[in-house]
């Protein structure tokens, strides 16, 4: 078992209404069942930050991991004491 906080910014704070939750993962979890715990918990977040489907985040929501590195595969595995960034990600200019 491990556990992993996952911070909310952009839409998913607003819709929330809380900066952050914990998520208790079974070993071997993935990315994928951080979404799908998510959208157990707040189905509100299904259609501005969650996919329809439940298990993938809506483009331009993105996972990063302790402010460092993006996850591009939500099939990789969380690690116990992980601080996933729920992000609404824009560019331009």
């Amino acid at each position: 078992m491990s556990v992993v906080t996952v911070e909310f910014y952009g839409t998913a704070r607003h819709v929330t209404r809380q900066k952050e939750t914990t998520i208790e993962l079974k070993e071997g979890s993935t990315f994928r069942d951080v979404v799908r715990a998510l959208a157990a918990r707040y189905p509100a977040l299904i259609g501005d930050v969650i996919q329809a489907s439940g298990d993938e985040l809506q483009m331009p929501n993105m996972f990063n991991v302790n402010g460092q590195r993006v996850v591009r595969d939500l099939n990789a595995q969380p690690q116990d004491g992980d601080r996933i960034l729920l992000m609404f990600v824009t560019a331009g200019g």
